[in-house]
């Protein structure tokens, strides 16, 4: 909702979800093909799609998601999620993590093929996977500044190499999202750090 009414107050910024926890037994993934189309539309194609797995027992444990198992479902749903925005009309799907008929998942995005795919990473091994499948490495700033421009190297590297993509575009970018304090006293938030 605040996306949407966000995509109304703008013009050119870019508006998206950064991320989707996509284990299907949390969203399923229909109804993440027509948030993002909606999304997609109402901002006039300005929409992004981030995805990923979930980290903690908090985001995972209530929806019974094994810890073991969140890459696996993600990645199922994410490709099944992109194939419900091109396919028309989708096409079906049994899977090992849901199943669901064949029929035609709508709204269709405005971006074509499907809106630009990121994905929440948070070491070596996820922002090399996201280079793997062509989808953005969205990522946070956990790391220094040589440490970002490794993790960088790697995934251009990656990219180049090995990439094999998830959806029917790649998005050969890299983002890390840096926290940031707004507060009156300048004292009290550089001592925060």
């Amino acid at each position: 909702v605040f996306l949407a009414a966000a995509s109304q107050r703008t013009k050119h910024a870019r508006i998206g979800h950064g991320i989707v926890n996509l284990p299907p037994n949390i969203n399923h993934p229909a109804r993440v093909a027509e948030r993002i189309a909606t999304l997609d539309l109402v901002s006039n194609g300005r929409c992004d799609y981030g995805f990923g797995a979930g980290a903690t027992e908090t985001e995972l444990g209530g929806f019974h998601v094994p810890q073991e198992e969140k890459k696996q479902m993600m990645l199922e749903a994410a490709r099944q999620t992109v194939e419900m925005m091109v396919q028309e009309p989708y096409s079906g799907y049994q899977g090992k993590y849901f199943s669901m008929p064949a029929r035609n998942v709508l709204p269709k995005p405005l971006q074509q093929p499907h809106p630009p795919l990121w994905m929440a990473c948070s070491n070596r091994t996820s922002i090399a996977q996201a280079a793997k499948l062509g989808v953005g490495a969205l990522t946070f700033s956990f790391v220094g500044p040589e440490q970002a421009k490794q993790y960088r190297d790697l995934y251009y590297e990656t990219l180049e190499k090995e990439c094999e993509p998830l959806g029917y575009a790649v998005n050969p970018q890299f983002a890390i999202a840096c926290p940031f304090l707004i507060m009156k006293d300048d004292a009290k938030a550089l001592a925060l750090g």
